[in-house]
């Protein structure tokens, strides 16, 4: 195989290696040519390693004052070092008739990201909510969060609701009333995870 290897003066160096088994084709390596450049490491802090993405575009309703997963809003990824973060995008439609709802994010079977901000017993500690008060449309709500799962295993991301007025259905990617109107309209909803190098 061959190899070109830069020196350094303090005796080691840095090899350009051939690749192991012969290419389909010729490879090329491009170097800038309007300024001075720094060749990048993967696994440099920041740096997104993977991508893994669900999206949901059937129906799902509860009526539910307990926490109920979202059947098929779930995404799973393997991070390849324990000192990764794993970046969640979530964002999900939803429809209600004068609805109050809360979502929760579960690691596994371990809730992350719940707020401590109320201060009365009766409250939902929840991730993120929302409020629906027209029955023939949908909302969007959305949430980011940075997770420190601290593993190389394989690991699980799932989103939870709960109604939380009166056992209103909460209905997710359609309007409550789900009418032929023009204006009666359906969405869709996803969860994203990104690993990033920390």
């Amino acid at each position: 195989m061959s190899q070109i290897k830069l020196k350094h003066s303090g005796g080691n160096g840095v090899i350009i290696a051939a690749p192991s088994s012969n290419p389909a084709a010729d490879r090329t390596l491009l170097l800038p040519s309007d300024g001075d450049s720094t060749i990048d490491t993967l696994g440099r802090a920041g740096n997104i390693l993977q991508v893994v993405s669900t999206t949901k575009t059937d129906l799902f309703s509860t009526t539910s004052s307990s926490l109920t997963e979202i059947t098929g809003l779930n995404v799973s990824i393997t991070p390849t070092s324990t000192s990764s973060k794993i970046h969640l995008e979530i964002d999900i439609s939803v429809g209600g008739a004068t609805a109050y709802v809360g979502f929760n994010i579960k690691r596994d079977s371990t809730l992350i990201a719940v707020s401590t901000a109320p201060s009365n017993s009766g409250s939902h500690d929840a991730s993120f909510g929302n409020v629906i008060l027209h029955n023939s449309g949908i909302d969007s709500g959305g949430f980011n969060f940075l997770d420190s799962p601290n593993t190389t295993s394989t690991i699980t991301y799932k989103v939870f609701v709960i109604s939380t007025y009166n056992n209103q259905t909460v209905t997710i990617n359609r309007s409550h009333n789900n009418s032929a109107a023009l204006f009666d309209m359906g969405g869709c909803s996803t969860i994203t995870a990104k690993e990033v190098a920390a």
